[in-house]
């Protein structure tokens, strides 16, 4: 929340999970109750559209509250295009990560950066194109920064390097059998020789396995 002290949230997570979406939530919010200049940096511009036309444009509608604050792209006197949108008290940029002029050319208090290890390592020449949107709120006292991505390598993994400089919480499930929660590891897994489908999660307090129907 705006009153949080907390300022930058890292995740390094699995593929699909939902959080790119989060931000999206997080991007209509800001939009609906809290306005400011609002950047999202997504790996090229081909994905910024992608996302403006299958995500952001599709939420931005479906909400009466959104779409009564952002008129749509083409109206007479809109100030809005598939990459920018404009709302009272502030505007959202959507960047390529891959352009180095919309990286370094607007302040704006909040920061999605989106899938930050498929980044090009430099901004065309202008460095490293993390480094250049989170200096755009670098003038900001109650400035959010919201950095996710899916790890590649590690010693080679942006998210990893960010993930290490915060305070490293990991998500954590309750055992359905003595209740104590516990982050779900891979040397916990347990199966049958030769029977892949007998898979089963231990709880590393009491023991209790939970199957593939316990997963969702």
């Amino acid at each position: 929340s705006k009153q949080s002290d907390v300022w930058k949230i890292i995740v390094s997570k699995g593929a699909q999970l939902g959080l790119t979406e989060l931000g999206n939530n997080w991007i209509g919010s800001i939009i609906d109750i809290n306005p400011g200049p609002t950047i999202m940096v997504m790996p090229t511009e081909d994905a910024v559209k992608k996302n403006s036309r299958t995500r952001i444009t599709p939420m931005i509608n479906s909400c009466p509250s959104l779409k009564d604050k952002i008129k749509e792209v083409g109206a007479k006197d809109a100030q809005n295009t598939i990459t920018s949108k404009s709302f009272n008290g502030g505007v959202l940029l959507m960047i390529g990560a891959n352009s180095p002029v919309g990286l370094s050319s607007t302040p704006a208090g909040n920061i999605f950066l989106d899938e930050v290890d498929r980044y090009p390592h430099s901004a065309g020449g202008e460095g490293n194109p993390l480094d250049l949107a989170e200096a755009r709120a670098s003038t900001f006292s109650n400035k959010k920064i919201y950095v996710i991505s899916t790890p590649t390598n590690s010693g080679e993994s942006i998210i990893e390097s960010e993930f290490l400089e915060g305070d490293q919480r990991y998500y954590n499930v309750p055992c359905f059998h003595c209740g104590d929660k516990f982050v779900l590891k891979f040397a916990y897994l347990t199966y049958d020789e030769n029977d892949p489908e007998s898979t089963r999660m231990a709880c590393p307090s009491c023991g209790g396995l939970h199957e593939e129907k316990h997963k969702t």
